[in-house]
């Protein structure tokens, strides 16, 4: 199972707007991202602000170009995505379930990264082997989670 970057899953409806695009960057539908100098502009490291998320795949933006997104304004708006260990595949175990990790994005995909946790994006509320057991197995590997992200990162 190839890892893909986090889905929508529950809580307020993600708001829907069209922005410009920062001229020169490329990103997958659902990779988080920012603004920068008015530009939305995907996050492509271990990020520390985040506020929308792209609502399709986009090969190479110019400055003039728009897109459409979906802002997340709220801790209550929840995402499933994959887990990996600094990029690598891992499974998702019960023990992360309340804690806070970073994101990390790696050729465009954005994971929740278990080894990431000085720049602390998200929370993990349950494992979806737990709310989707007949799709989805302890032992997936890379493992999906139920998560938000923090306000303080939503706010920053």
């Amino acid at each position: 199972m190839a890892s893909k970057s986090p889905r929508f899953y529950a809580g307020p409806p993600l708001g829907k707007d069209t922005v410009r695009a920062l001229d020169g960057q490329t990103w997958k539908a659902g990779q988080p991202g920012y603004f920068d100098s008015g530009y939305a502009r995907p996050l492509a490291t271990d990020g520390v602000v985040v506020k929308f998320v792209f609502s399709a795949d986009q090969d190479t933006a110019a400055s003039s170009s728009t897109v459409n997104i979906e802002r997340i304004e709220s801790a209550s708006q929840q995402f499933v995505g994959y887990v990996t260990t600094d990029g690598v595949d891992t499974v998702a175990v019960i023990a992360e379930v309340g804690l806070s990790y970073g994101i990390s994005v790696d050729t465009y995909v954005a994971t929740v990264n278990t080894n990431e946790t000085s720049a602390a994006a998200v929370k993990i509320d349950k494992l979806l082997s737990d709310v989707e057991p007949y799709k989805n197995k302890i032992t997936d590997s890379p493992g999906q989670v139920v998560f938000h992200y923090k306000q303080a990162i939503l706010d920053a």
